[in-house]
Order: structure tokens, then C-alpha cells, then sequence
């Protein structure tokens, strides 16, 4: 059964013209899957979510995917509150995996 296919033309920056771009659902029971293409050329990109719309990977490109963690507070990590906050990728709850090839 062929699953529908949601597009739309867009400008992209980086190609300096409008291109078309084409989504799709593959739903499962626990989770749905949105594949994408960002133009006719592009190979397809995915990301994986939970039935409550909880990212769990999203690929960036062939080679990279945006996972989500676990945010660490100060006290966990063993910093005391006087040292200040300290930002990094893990607060905001999303890390980036580099793939071999």
C-alpha cells in the first residue's frame, strides 16, 4: 500500500531557487515515522517519534543524527550553584551522533 505524499515549494538560500519539497508518514503502534526530501535530488531524510510526538532520532544527513538525552542539572554534575550556569547541548535535551561511513 503506498503511503500519501504531502509537498510543497519552498526557496532554498542555498540553492538560490524555489524547490519542491515532499513529506511522508509511515505509521507504526508506537511510533510514526515522517520521511522527507528536502528537493527531487536530496536523498531522503528521516526522524522517528513516539505516538506522544517525542523525538526519538532524527537524521540530520547521511552521516549525522540528532538523538535526544537526558538534561543534566548543575547538582548532578557535581558543579556547585556558585560556579553559574553553564549551557551546553546536553540542557537542552538533544546531542548530535556522527555516523562512520
Amino acid at each position: 500500500m503506498s503511503r500519501p505524499r504531502y509537498g510543497f515549494y519552498w526557496y532554498s538560500s542555498d540553492r538560490q531557487k524555489v524547490v519542491y519539497r515532499s513529506d511522508r508518514v509511515i505509521p507504526a503502534l508506537d511510533r510514526f515515522t515522517l520521511v522527507t526530501r528536502l528537493s527531487p535530488d536530496d536523498a531522503e531524510l528521516r526522524a522517528v517519534y513516539s505516538s506522544d510526538r517525542k523525538m526519538i532520532e532524527k537524521q540530520l544527513s547521511a552521516t549525522r543524527k540528532l538523538l535526544p538525552t537526558t538534561p543534566q542539572s548543575s547538582r548532578s554534575s557535581g558543579r556547585k550553584d556558585s560556579e553559574g550556569p553553564r549551557a551546553s547541548i546536553f540542557d537542552f535535551g538533544l546531542s548530535t551522533l556522527d555516523l562512520l561511513s
